[in-house]
């Protein structure tokens, strides 16, 4: 016999945050149809024990503090995660707002690949190669490394 899928989610939900796409995801596996998972992430969703709003700030918030990407990578963490884009972009805009993403770029930079000394055009490309794979944009990671390498490439 199948469990309720209202006891199935909120069990699901105890361990951490989740999207509603990712409860229903994790209830059309443990095989409920469409219909009753959607009632189950509707009626979490009236008793705000389910959001994808409150998750994505919270999500957001996390990424910005951790300091080990920028907006773009978290942004696309989110919609991995099933949230919205609107909803997403919102909660990436907040949770960066207060952030020197400059800064967190040379931190990161200096603890990925310490200081070079001179000027070398393949350490710099690997350094821009390296934050553009950490969701920093393109002029982030022109100041990140005029910064972190005295250089004015």
């Amino acid at each position: 016999m199948r469990k309720d899928p209202l006891k199935e989610a909120v069990r699901y939900l105890s361990a951490r945050s989740r999207s509603e796409a990712e409860v229903k995801a994790y209830l059309a596996r443990r095989g409920h149809d469409s219909e009753s998972a959607g009632a189950a992430v509707e009626a979490l969703r009236s008793e705000r024990l389910l959001g994808d709003e409150a998750a994505a700030v919270r999500w957001a918030d996390e990424l910005a503090a951790s300091g080990r990407m920028g907006r773009m990578m978290a942004f696309h963490k989110l919609i991995e995660r099933g949230i919205p884009k609107d909803i997403a972009e919102s909660a990436v805009d907040r949770a960066w707002s207060g952030v020197d993403e400059v800064a967190a770029a040379v931190r990161l930079l200096s603890k990925a690949h310490g200081r070079v000394r001179e000027k070398d055009r393949n350490a710099l490309a690997k350094a821009a190669r390296f934050l553009g794979s950490k969701g920093f944009g393109s002029d982030v990671v022109a100041k990140a490394i005029r910064a972190a390498y005295d250089t004015d490439e």
